[in-house]
């Protein structure tokens, strides 16, 4: 059985947008763009962390690239 990874990826990184809006504008009516930008990027890859195993290879580069 070989799962279908896109469709994988593509839900979690759909659910993270919705939850980083949702979340960008919960305590705020009017966000700035980085605030909506870091929120989805947090939520994008939680959610894409829920489905996926990364290296910590890989989570020291995310980290890295975001600083």
């Amino acid at each position: 059985m070989k799962p279908k990874t896109y469709p994988v990826l593509e839900m979690a990184v759909e659910d993270g947008v919705v939850y980083g809006v949702n979340r960008a504008f919960k305590y705020n009516d009017n966000p700035t763009r980085e605030e909506i930008v870091a929120q989805v990027t947090d939520s994008v890859m939680n959610s894409i962390c829920e489905w996926f195993e990364l290296s910590d290879e890989d989570r020291d580069r995310h980290s890295d690239a975001l600083s």
